[in-house]
């Protein structure tokens, strides 16, 4: 099975799945460069980038002129298949052969992204946690537990990566804060509502602000990583520690 028509299996229709597959070779392209390369009509590029972003399939570069990627799309692609599985066996197997074409979106040649909501905030992350090496960072403002960013944590730890995560500890968040202590993250209890942030490795900045909805900035910047890295742990030295019983 053809690429396109994987795409299509999974419930995109045939512009979207020329725009996916565009983005795939493209990596980083504006809307005119993926017009181009997948001979989808302008007005309609337009649409279904706007409709992938609410979705958390593409990430923006808010550049002039905008600039559009991938967001984990074998993870956005999986979940699909799951819901579908009993009836889409083919499409199972075939995935495979989509990846290979689709590949992976995760290098950083861009410095500044700005998504929106909790599903494209989860997909960024899980697709950053793929590589990360040293060490994650969370002033947590809203705690989101979901089996894909549970089992990215997973196995980030067991590679030696070390997570501190400062929050709200109440008696709705902290069954939730303790299923990443259960994984080995280090949890403190700090207040905090609004907005909050975190820090990959040390270079990699993603900020939260939650209004009527959730907008995600991601910068790679050492300088402002360092900087919130500070503030950070000058407040985790306030943070009390919690017992998870």
């Amino acid at each position: 099975m053809k690429p396109i028509e994987s795409l299509m299996e999974c419930g995109f229709n045939l512009y979207e799945s020329k725009i996916l597959l565009a983005l795939a070779k493209l990596k980083t392209a504006g809307a005119s460069e993926i017009e181009k390369d997948s001979n989808v009509p302008k007005n309609k590029v337009y649409e279904i980038l706007d409709n992938f972003k609410r979705k958390g399939i593409v990430q923006l570069l808010p550049s002039k002129p905008k600039k559009y990627s991938l967001i984990n799309i074998e993870q956005v692609l999986k979940e699909i298949v799951n819901e579908k599985k009993k009836n889409l066996d083919i499409v199972d197997k075939s995935l495979d052969r989509l990846y290979e074409n689709l590949g992976s979106n995760t290098s950083y040649e861009e410095t500044f992204w700005i998504m929106e909501g909790v599903d494209a905030m989860v997909n960024k992350i899980v697709d950053t946690l793929k590589d990360l090496k040293e060490e994650s960072i969370g002033y947590i403002d809203i705690w989101v537990v979901k089996p894909e960013n549970v089992k990215a944590v997973k196995k980030a730890i067991k590679h030696g990566v070390k997570f501190y995560f400062l929050g709200t500890i109440d008696k709705e968040s902290k069954p939730l804060a303790k299923k990443y202590a259960k994984l080995g993250v280090k949890i403190r209890h700090y207040p905090i509502k609004g907005a909050g942030y975190s820090i990959f490795d040390k270079k990699y900045v993603q900020l939260r602000v939650t209004t009527d909805k959730l907008i995600n900035l991601w910068i790679e910047n050492e300088n402002l990583a360092g900087i919130m890295r500070q503030h950070f742990f000058e407040l985790w030295k306030k943070g009390k520690p919690v017992k998870f019983n």
